[in-house]
């Protein structure tokens, strides 16, 4: 069975112009997402091997000092910059997280910390700016 997309790609050997609107109107799993900033050590250090390190080495923490809940905390890091947005790229519909490559070289980046403990107390926010 020939499609209008066979005889189209064998004259021109490339895509039409409307390829990527009609694939998107029919794959109505995938969307325009805007990407997240994501640096290069970020992408390179998130593997399975750093994985599964963090995670023995916690349990090992967590059984040698039998921590308790408010003795682990969650500290997480905002900050606002003058890098560059992204562009959309295309993900599959309902995906939360899309990473995308940027450098940090530009503009002044001021970060605020919080930390929350596991049994839900938090400590001030700290916030530092670039010097």
């Amino acid at each position: 069975m020939k499609t209008a997309t066979d005889v189209g790609w064998r004259k021109c050997k490339s895509a039409a112009n409307d390829w990527l609107s009609t694939f998107l109107q029919h794959k109505k799993s995938v969307s325009f997402s805007t990407p997240e900033a994501t640096t290069l050590g970020r992408v390179t250090n998130f593997n399975r091997n750093n994985v599964v390190t963090f995670f023995t080495d916690f349990a090992s923490v967590y059984y040698r000092f039998t921590l308790q809940c408010e003795g682990i905390y969650n500290v997480d890091e905002t900050g606002v910059t003058g890098v560059q947005k992204p562009t959309k790229t295309i993900a599959r519909k309902g995906t939360k997280q899309v990473g995308a490559m940027t450098t940090v070289e530009r503009g002044s980046l001021v970060t605020m910390a919080l930390a929350v403990s596991a049994n839900g107390k938090s400590v001030p926010p700290f916030i530092f700016g670039l010097s």
